[in-house]
């Protein structure tokens, strides 16, 4: 895998180089009395959100595949509630070789072979085009953890799994013109798969989520330790894997990169 492009690395690194659209989940009309019980389990758990780790440190491993290109990179990722976000992609040998840090307003992007730093705002239209429609970079923590991004959410439709996975919920959240389709399991207590659809209720993004473990040895939060993302824009799927999870709180400082002198400084518009 070349780095010689930073912002195609960018793009790997931050849930950009995804997929065509999936086929919409249809789901199985319920009585009331069953969406009213389907919504009052999901509220349950948005307000359990709060109890989960505010942070997290872990191995990652991204595995992309595209008409452009396919390959692997492996690292780790560092994440703090609601915006700080810190991926390190390792060469061979261990070594540093793309650094992504973002604390959800600007970003600094590291090529280590290039010794070049590029930087500015989460909404330079270098940064914005990479980033999934519906998706805000402010928002990764939750998107990589399985939660549902802050905000009052309104329950607007449920409906069961035909697979008896769980329910499917259409939800409406800050932005009117966008709806939110989650595939949330009561059971488990997790949601195993989460779109957003546009004002044509067209697939924008279509993220899944398997292979739960706990996040804390007791309670009931759950994080998910494989990741799959596919959008309507990008041929391709992105797969995150993360492991070796650590939960102990971070401070603003571990998102900070100390960088030598003599790395040429970029800012992006």
């Amino acid at each position: 895998m070349s780095w010689r492009n930073p912002f195609r690395t960018l793009a790997l690194l931050t849930l950009i180089l995804l997929a065509a659209c999936a086929r919409m989940p249809a789901g199985v009309g319920i009585p009331a009395a069953e969406q009213e019980k389907a919504a009052a389990s999901f509220r349950e758990w948005l307000a359990a959100q709060s109890a989960c780790p505010c942070c997290f440190d872990a191995a990652a491993t991204v595995t992309f595949k595209s008409w452009i290109q396919s390959g692997t990179l492996t690292g780790f990722a560092q994440a703090k509630e609601p915006a700080h976000l810190k991926l390190v992609a390792l060469n061979p040998f261990g070594q540093p070789e793309v650094m992504l840090v973002t604390d959800g307003r600007d970003f600094q992007l590291v090529s280590v072979p290039e010794s070049k730093v590029y930087e500015g705002s989460v909404r330079a239209k270098a940064f914005a085009k990479y980033a999934p429609a519906g998706v805000r970079p402010e928002h990764a923590f939750f998107w990589l953890t399985g939660k549902m991004p802050p905000g009052e959410w309104r329950i607007v439709r449920a409906a069961r799994d035909e697979k008896a996975a769980g329910y499917w919920l259409d939800l409406v959240g800050q932005d009117p013109e966008l709806r939110h389709r989650v595939l949330f399991s009561p059971h488990e207590g997790v949601i195993r798969r989460h779109l957003v659809l546009d004002d044509r209720e067209r697939p924008l993004v279509d993220v899944r989520y398997e292979e739960f473990a706990p996040a804390l040895k007791s309670g009931s939060c759950k994080w998910p330790g494989r990741i799959i993302v596919e959008t309507r824009a990008h041929r391709g799927q992105l797969i995150i894997s993360l492991s070796d999870w650590l939960t102990a709180p971070l401070a603003d400082k571990d998102f900070r990169l100390e960088l030598p002198s003599g790395f040429e400084r970029r800012h992006v518009e």
